[in-house]
């Protein structure tokens, strides 16, 4: 039979058997495991932050008539899947319908992980909203005035407005969410 007993030391337990009346110490640190699982999610989250950031940069980096290209050639595909855009036949409406929402959806996950990143590191939530949304604003007018160098593409004010309202959409959500999670706990 084994008793627990708890010792001083932060994390350490003292198993006796005692039948035997000796010690068998197991060392159970769960601030070292816990704090590598977190390190791990944080690195896992500035990948994705990462990752997000150059795939944006890839779709700017196109040339315009590429860019065009490849998202008319996406509009055509979803108006042959899909029967909810059959009354639209113009497929540069769609187009330009589609490419704002591009900008939308990045900018949005790309907020949501930034977010998530720094509440994880500093578990302040307005302040993680703050720091993301300033963020990734600073980078979609990064990116557009990258775009100006981009033979056939120009910087918009209009999509720097897109990106920033999807950041702004996602860190709402986020912060809805955490404080409905917290009037459950009261």
């Amino acid at each position: 039979m084994y008793f627990v007993v708890y010792r001083k030391t932060i994390f350490r337990f003292c198993f006796i058997n005692t039948k035997k009346g000796h010690y068998i110490n197991k060392l159970k640190n769960k601030k070292t495991r816990t704090g590598t699982i977190l390190k791990f999610r944080k690195i896992t989250l500035l990948l994705t932050i990462i990752f997000i950031m150059i795939i944006i940069n890839l779709f700017s980096s196109q040339p315009g008539y590429e860019s065009n290209d490849l998202s008319k050639q996406i509009t055509k595909v979803l108006i042959s899947k899909t029967d909810f855009v059959y009354q639209i036949k113009n497929v540069n409406k769609i187009n330009a319908i589609l490419r704002k929402v591009a900008h939308f959806t990045l900018y949005f996950c790309l907020a949501l992980v930034i977010y998530i990143f720094i509440y994880r590191s500093i578990n302040k939530p307005f302040i993680a909203f703050i720091f993301a949304w300033s963020i990734s604003t600073l980078y979609a007018t990064l990116d557009e005035y990258y775009q100006t160098s981009v033979s056939g593409r120009s910087g918009c004010i209009r999509d720097v407005k897109i990106d920033s309202l999807g950041a702004l959409t996602a860190l709402s959500i986020c912060i809805v969410i955490f404080y409905m999670k917290n009037q459950k706990k009261i």
